[in-house]
């Protein structure tokens, strides 16, 4: 659906060794310790933030340190960026009230 738009999901990881190596829409789950040689090797600027709100700043630094210039930030936590960094805050269950709301409202 993202290629319509021009993107494509690179990579996904994770630090749960139950889950490394398993596919995710065609994806390979890749251990955490990746991260930043990936994401320096392959240049990618835009990276997907949702981890647990105890995890959250220890990823963001992970991942500014990496060159990632924009972070979309699905956690529920404030996170904290050099100034060069762009975030961008979203919540899905804030985004699933809305939509709950438009259904009621609208009569689908």
């Amino acid at each position: 659906m993202l290629d319509r738009f021009g993107f494509r999901i690179e990579n996904v990881f994770d630090n749960n060794p139950e889950v490394i190596g398993k596919l995710i829409s065609g994806h390979e789950v890749l251990d955490i310790g990746q991260v930043k040689n990936i994401i320096k090797k392959k240049n990618i600027e835009i990276s997907i933030l949702a981890v647990p709100p105890g995890s959250a700043q220890k990823g963001t630094d992970i991942l500014v340190e990496a060159g990632v210039k924009v972070i979309i930030n699905y956690t529920s936590v404030p996170i904290k960026t050099p100034p060069n960094v762009r975030i961008e805050t979203t919540d899905p269950i804030e985004k699933l009230l809305h939509t709950l709301y438009y259904l009621s409202h609208t009569g689908y």
